[in-house]
């Protein structure tokens, strides 16, 4: 991890460069990890890691115990999530952001998404 750490911190002195073994699958359950444990510390999520919490659950649903709260109901929602390829995953994660935050009024994180 220190190795991506200082990869991102001096990626402006190196344009070019490319970071070794990244891999964007961990980095999906390393984000999941930051926000289960930011909601242990907290009580509750911001929108954005909220909306990416649903997002992973729906990708990933067999970490979800059968008597998950509202977890058919979520599932139906994603509509099998889990079974479309990773950049459909993606892209409907990306919509489903940009949905939320319109409604709630709320700016999106990041241009050029």
């Amino acid at each position: 991890m220190k190795a991506s750490y200082n990869f991102f911190k001096h990626a402006d002195r190196d344009h070019e460069g490319q970071l070794e073994r990244f891999h964007s699958g961990i980095n999906t359950y390393l984000l999941f990890a930051c926000c289960r444990d930011f909601m242990s510390v907290f009580g509750a999520l911001p929108s954005v890691l909220h909306v990416y919490f649903c997002w992973f659950l729906a990708v990933h649903p067999n970490i979800m115990k059968d008597d998950f709260p509202k977890k058919v109901e979520m599932l139906a929602l994603f509509d099998d999530l889990s079974t479309k390829s990773e950049d459909g995953q993606r892209q409907l994660g990306k919509e489903l952001l940009r949905t939320y935050l319109a409604q709630h009024r709320e700016p999106f994180p990041l241009n050029g998404w």
